[in-house]
């Protein structure tokens, strides 16, 4: 599907590019992009990304695959494209410990709030070790374990002399910071805080007429944003699901569930097959383990997920993953699902990450064990299982 201009931030974009600019000067700091889910934080993260001349753009997020684990990420990028990040890296036991895979037992700790502030102190120093000014965009804050969010409110600091632009997004209603209020709070008071709104009709206008070239139709712009209430990724799904300026005013889905429903009507069966086992995965997946839980060929798979990309169900995504186009389209396909649906398929990938951990691939045992917590009570003992092992594994990368 085509990809719509980019309307009504110019002012935040003008914001966040004069913080790039002072980070060229070693004058960094941490940009917080918040608002509801579907506002837009993502594609304004894309926007900054590409607007970064000069910059090496690192891309994280948060999910619930076990402790550090956007952390993880950062260093394995920065170690792996940068000589000098390599080289804090190996010099850093702490950092090493981040890239480590399979099991390994625990080391004793004897002041644990030692080896944690050594860890932010090196991961700080690994930062500034890179050749060029740095971008890390971090996504989906709102979902991050206690000690990945402790760690960005400990490195928050140093940026201000580091060549260095943290840009975080997250929701930020209270629903989504339950038990962490404390460190939202510390986070917006080290960094500067940008909440996204609704599209005004006036946003509306401009996208319309920058997509077709032409002024919208007479009480469209209004009828669109009565109907979405200006919500972005609700006007930007109708809009791309139109092929007509002049047939806008007369199909304006009322929910994000009514605008999925009617694309997946549309796919093959086989892509119909992948879809929900998708969305169990989340929003992020790896391809291997889809086929294997959906019990498709790659070939029968790769079909798929292009024909879910064209229409508009799935994003780009990195080599060998695929990613829904929005935490909100997942969400409509995985509630479309019933409960013994959702527990059949989450077993059935709890069963085939265990079987990928136990042959040393890079699989998280809080995966295995998130999963298999949601299968039900005939998971459990295995579950218990994997959530010692997931434990271990939090100890092991200082995430107390």
């Amino acid at each position: 599907m085509r990809r719509l201009p980019f309307v009504a931030r110019a002012g935040v974009i003008a914001d966040i590019g004069a913080a790039l600019d002072a980070a060229r000067h070693a004058r960094g700091g941490l940009w917080l992009v918040t608002g509801e889910a579907g506002i837009g934080k993502s594609r304004l993260a894309e926007e900054v990304a590409q607007r970064a001349e000069g910059f090496r753009v690192v891309w994280t997020w948060c999910t619930a695959a076990g402790a550090l684990r956007p952390w993880s990420r950062v260093v394995r990028v920065l170690a792996g494209a940068d000589t000098a990040a390599a080289q804090a890296v190996q010099q850093s036991p702490y950092l090493a410990e981040l890239l480590a895979e399979g099991e390994r037992p625990a080391p004793p700790h004897g002041d644990r709030e030692t080896a944690r502030w050594r860890l932010s102190l090196d991961l700080a120093d690994l930062l500034a070790a890179t050749s060029q000014p740095l971008l890390l965009v971090i996504d989906d804050l709102h979902e991050g374990d206690p000690s990945s969010l402790q760690l960005l409110v400990e490195l928050a600091p140093s940026l201000r002399t580091m060549a260095t632009v943290v840009l975080a997004t997250a929701r930020d209603g209270e629903h989504e910071w339950i038990g962490r209020r404390q460190v939202w709070g510390a986070l917006n008071r080290l960094g500067e805080t940008v909440r996204l709104r609704p599209f005004q009709e006036a946003d509306i206008a401009a996208l319309l007429s920058q997509t077709w070239g032409a002024a919208a139709p007479a009480g469209a712009v209004h009828i669109i944003a009565a109907r979405t209430l200006g919500h972005p990724l609700l006007v930007c799904e109708l809009i791309e699901s139109q092929s007509d300026l002049a047939d806008v005013s007369h199909a304006v889905p009322a929910s994000i569930r009514a605008v999925v429903g009617a694309r997946i009507d549309v796919l093959t069966e086989s892509a119909r097959r992948v879809l929900p086992t998708a969305a169990v995965l989340g929003t992020r997946f790896r391809l291997d383990v889809l086929a294997e839980v959906a019990e498709v060929s790659l070939s029968e798979l790769g079909a798929a997920v292009s024909e879910a990309h064209a229409a508009g169900l799935f994003g780009d995504a990195e080599p060998g993953e695929g990613r829904f186009r929005h935490d909100l389209i997942r969400d409509a396909v995985y509630e479309a699902l019933t409960v013994d649906q959702r527990a059949l398929l989450h077993h059935r990938a709890g069963t085939v990450l265990a079987v990928f951990a136990h042959r040393g691939r890079d699989v998280e045992a809080a995966q295995v064990a998130d999963h298999l917590l949601r299968a039900g009570l005939g998971s459990a003992s295995d579950a218990a299982e994997f959530a010692g092992r997931a434990g271990e594994a939090a100890l092991r990368r200082f995430a107390f």
